[in-house]
């Protein structure tokens, strides 16, 4: 009997912390009531190896850098525009649109859709 709950309860916790967590500024984006999301990538700097992101949910705009942590509070960062859609694809999130703001120039403006 203690086995079958041991085995049980294993199992259980496994399902539990298999979920993909994603967070934007400490809000977990995969446990808000959203359809959409905007992702704007301005792609890597001079001064970086990594692509500057935006991730627009409906929050409050802030004029700071936004962090981005995995499920075990690990900093994520991208080194290109594919880097981001392919995360995200991997997190339930699907490309329904892409523009850009200015057409020489610009970031790239991906509307993701939870799938």
């Amino acid at each position: 009997m203690k086995r079958i709950l041991f085995v049980f309860l294993f199992a259980f916790t496994s399902l539990i912390s298999a979920q993909a967590q994603f967070s934007v500024d400490g809000v977990d984006i995969q446990e808000l009531d959203i359809q959409y999301l905007t992702v704007k990538a301005y792609g890597p700097s001079v001064l970086s190896k990594f692509t500057r992101v935006l991730i627009d949910y409906g929050q409050r705009p802030t004029f700071k850098r936004q962090e981005f942590l995995d499920d075990k509070r690990r900093e994520i960062q991208f080194y290109s525009e594919m880097d981001v859609i392919n995360y995200m694809a991997k997190l339930g999130w699907e490309v329904h649109e892409i523009y850009r703001e200015d057409v020489d120039s610009g970031p790239v403006n991906f509307i993701m859709q939870r799938k």
